[in-house]
């Protein structure tokens, strides 16, 4: 076989290595100057091509169909770290040399369908990390949790064109307290319950590879509960949507557009609930105090701060007794779906190796719709093959009472490396900036450190001066009331009015080790963190180690 017809194998081959600059010669006819330097060291490093048994490569030398098979075979092996465009090339490779691979015992996908069949993905997941009651400095209380999240993943191809995605999940605790989720008031420790169930359908024309693992990932439509990330870093957002989308373009090179709607299933209720249902019976609260014979003029008058405060913001249901913190038509009933409902679009475009860029947009309807409008963009940039440079923004268009503001948050950061569950002794190591105000962020982050900061709860909040605990009560809330009841003059509740609360500012360190293919090691530590206001939060270390079994 002549050296010019093997460039269509090489091409498959190029594209399916990530270049190490870093790697040794292999071969002593390859010279560190040479054009194919860097494709020959990773494709032998990868177990791809062996050379000859006098150490050299002889690049110049024409090879046999069966010396092109024994490539294909090695490639087939390494089918499931390939993406759609790879596999589609070294499937054609496999096809045109058939007959070579049969007698070398292996079997091409194309005489083997898979349609109708069931793949099965174990998620193994063990993790440890404080678990904040209140996670403030001067009042912090906290626990430690330690536990495990095990995920049954499948994915059913019911023809070329149509995919069933499924997940089963449990969370188990391994040392006594609780593990935390979404809420997890839904689901019982080392009960299965339902994460996500969608099918996908592809409309136009039909991939050039339908066999990928994961189904066509261009110009499909979906309905069912589906995963939605927010930007490139998910901070805002990485959870399920339960609903309907479509998505014009292909997920995996250029551009795509993608529309949904329904439910975002993965919002913190606790977080959430003053938002949706309001605080019930607060003016009751603070009636009996100013009107109880027994009270002292100190609770008197801290009970007419509070009834100040709330005539301030005038978000006041005078029909059930209820305030509603941030907007005065909020009325989600209880008992109605907590799940808040949302028009979603995003359109990102990708050039694989090398940058991507999003812009989307979520508006709540329904009985929400006055509190969130928002719309963001982001940008990830690969500076050189290990370091990558990222950012993004979000804007929520609504001015909301809490903090007399339309709030934004910003993310900016930077990684070096790049871990790959699929590649033995990986690693990847970075840092971000986030600044969130109170009103970007409702739940549902990738990163467990940045939800407690962004999003947290008090477990038991008892309002200044008073001895009543009135249960879970989001810091937003909580200190901007407190902070009015603990002022002496009318200048200090204007100041207490006008200081920030809720949201965060902090700085987040990540970094990721596999050790051995399908394990990946992962620690992650957040610093510097303070509300709004300045008020200091604790330094949370998490770390978490996760298995993939197929």
């Amino acid at each position: 076989m002549s050296h010019a017809k093997i460039k269509v194998a090489l091409a498959a081959l190029l594209a399916c290595s990530a270049f190490s600059a870093s790697a040794a010669s292999p071969f002593s006819d390859v010279d560190h100057n040479d054009w194919s330097y860097k494709a020959v060291a990773e494709l032998s490093e990868q177990g791809v091509v062996d050379g000859y048994p006098d150490g050299s490569f002889k690049g110049n030398k024409e090879i046999s169909r069966f010396e092109t098979a024994q490539i294909v075979a090695r490639l087939l092996a390494k089918e499931n770290s390939l993406n759609n465009e790879q596999k589609a090339s070294v499937h054609k490779l496999a096809n045109a040399y058939s007959d070579e691979l049969k007698q070398l015992g292996v079997r091409v996908d194309n005489v083997e369908k898979k349609l109708g069949k069931t793949a099965l993905i174990t998620e193994i997941r063990v993790s440890g990390m404080n678990r904040y009651d209140n996670i403030f400095k001067d009042t912090k209380k906290s626990h430690y949790e330690f536990g495990a999240r095990v995920g049954f993943n499948t994915i059913t191809k019911v023809n070329p064109r149509t995919t069933v995605y499924g997940q089963l999940e449990t969370y188990m605790s391994l040392n006594g307290q609780p593990m935390y989720d979404v809420n997890a008031d839904q689901h019982e420790d080392s009960k299965l319950h339902l994460g996500r169930l969608f099918v996908t359908h592809q409309f136009g024309k039909q991939e050039t590879d339908p066999r990928s693992p994961m189904g066509p990932m261009s110009n499909i439509i979906g309905i069912g509960q589906f995963p939605v990330t927010m930007g490139v870093t998910g901070y805002t957002y990485k959870g399920n949507f339960k609903g309907a989308f479509i998505q014009f373009g292909d997920a995996n090179k250029g551009g795509h557009l993608r529309l949904a709607y329904g439910r975002a299933t993965d919002i913190n209720y606790d977080y959430t609930a003053p938002m949706q249902r309001g605080i019930p019976n607060f003016e009751k609260t603070l009636n009996e105090i100013k009107g109880d014979s027994k009270s002292t003029p100190i609770a008197k008058n801290v009970a007419q701060k509070y009834q100040q405060a709330i005539d301030a913001i005038k978000r006041l249901n005078p029909n059930n007794n209820t305030l509603y913190p941030l907007a005065p038509k909020v009325m989600m009933k209880d008992g109605e779906d907590a799940d808040v409902p949302a028009a979603y679009a995003s359109y990102i475009y990708k050039k694989p190796g090398k940058y991507e860029v999003h812009a989307y947009a979520l508006k709540a309807v329904g009985p929400v719709s006055n509190i969130v409008q928002a719309y963001g963009t982001a940008l990830s940039y690969n500076v050189t093959d290990k370091l990558n440079l990222h950012g993004e923004y979000v804007k929520n268009s609504v001015k909301l009472p809490l903090n007399d503001e339309r709030p934004s948050s910003y993310t900016v950061g930077f990684t070096y490396g790049k871990a790959s569950v699929l590649k033995p002794k990986s690693y990847s190591f970075g840092i971000d900036y986030i600044h969130s105000q109170a009103g970007t962020y409702f739940g549902g982050s990738s990163s467990d450190i940045a939800d407690q900061y962004m999003a947290h709860v008090y477990k038991d909040w008892t309002p200044a001066s008073t001895s009543t605990s009135l249960g879970k009560m989001p810091a937003y809330f909580a200190d901007k009331f407190d902070n009015q009841i603990k002022a002496t003059t009318p200048e200090e509740i204007v100041k207490a009015i006008a200081t920030p609360s809720g949201g965060a500012k902090f700085f987040l360190a990540k970094a990721q080790y596999v050790p051995i293919k399908g394990l990946i090691l992962e620690a992650s530590y957040g610093f510097n963190a303070t509300d709004m206001g300045g008020r200091q939060m604790d330094n949370i270390f998490r770390i978490q180690a996760t298995a993939y079994i197929k």
